[in-house]
């Protein structure tokens, strides 16, 4: 990837089973058969690649983590994300502990839903204007964290220019000042034209689908097989009707009413398959 000239922003380690000290664990991994060695299915890798890191669209707000003594906003109801977020939160670690796919129909490898979230909503825009995706803009404000003492950077407690050189930073020692990211508008300013699109060409039985439909975004899947496309068609159905009857309660709000009125009839009315099995390459597309 980096050869055809993409760039590596992110690196997370899907942990499906992770062990601790006392010998439990958390989650479950395929049993290997390894007698000389470890079970090597207990993670897998993720990466994120872009073509442009100062120009990549993101929204690290969207996957936030809960933080001390700040409200619990989530991105989204748990009906539509199953993974908690709190939306002026803590960043994001690069490490999750998610439990491997389950399904009772005949596909042996399905990823779970909750791995896919986080990379559609941190990484897919939901609004695309004419000069590009809509941005959150954010400040990061000031807050009371509620701890018995303040807090200083680093392990150092004097501001003293050799600690700073032994620490390599030059804010060690300097009191720490909690802030929180509050979101204070988007930009551009402009009527949306579309959604942002999640594009899976291993499309299996659309998990991935399934969850950018619940988060508002369009899919385009493709797939070999005509017994997944089927399932698939399924399951992106019953989210496509989750999402409407959620954004029927809570309609997109925005600056202008032209603005708005985009943004709230940009699903279509029916989620759409297409099949080609006549000319030996059969794929679905999901709007």
């Amino acid at each position: 990837m980096c050869d055809a000239g993409f760039h590596l922003i992110d690196h997370v380690i899907w942990a499906k089973e992770s062990v601790r000290i006392d010998g439990t664990s958390v989650g479950q991994a395929m049993i290997e058969p390894a007698t000389r060695r470890l079970n090597g299915n207990g993670h897998e890798p993720l990466y994120h690649f872009v073509l442009d890191p100062k120009q990549a669209w993101s929204d690290t707000s969207a996957v936030r983590i809960p933080r001390r003594n700040v409200a619990d906003v989530r991105y989204l109801p748990e009906e539509l994300m199953n993974c908690h977020t709190s939306m002026e939160g803590r960043n994001l670690t690069n490490v999750w502990n998610v439990s491997t796919g389950q399904t009772s129909e005949s596909h042996y490898a399905v990823f779970p839903s909750a791995l896919i979230e986080r990379p559609v909503a941190m990484s897919c825009p939901l609004e695309i204007t004419a000069q590009g995706p809509k941005r959150r803009r954010i400040e990061m404000v000031p807050y009371e964290e509620s701890r018995p003492i303040k807090r200083g950077i680093g392990k150092y407690t004097k501001p003293e220019e050799e600690t700073r050189l032994k620490s390599g930073r030059q804010d060690t020692g300097r009191q720490y000042i909690p802030r929180k990211p509050v979101t204070v508008g988007w930009e551009p300013d402009l009527p949306a034209i579309r959604r942002g699109i999640v594009l899976d060409p291993f499309c299996g039985t659309a998990t991935a689908g399934e969850v950018a439909l619940k988060l508002g975004r369009h899919f385009i899947g493709i797939e070999l097989y005509e017994e997944n496309v089927q399932i698939a068609e399924d399951r992106c159905r019953q989210a496509y009707l989750l999402r409407s009857e959620y954004e029927a309660r809570n309609p997109i709000k925005a600056s202008t009413a032209s603005f708005d009125e985009a943004l709230n009839d940009t699903m279509p009315d029916e989620v759409q398959f297409r099949f080609d099995f006549d000319a030996g390459v059969p794929w679905e597309e999901v709007c």
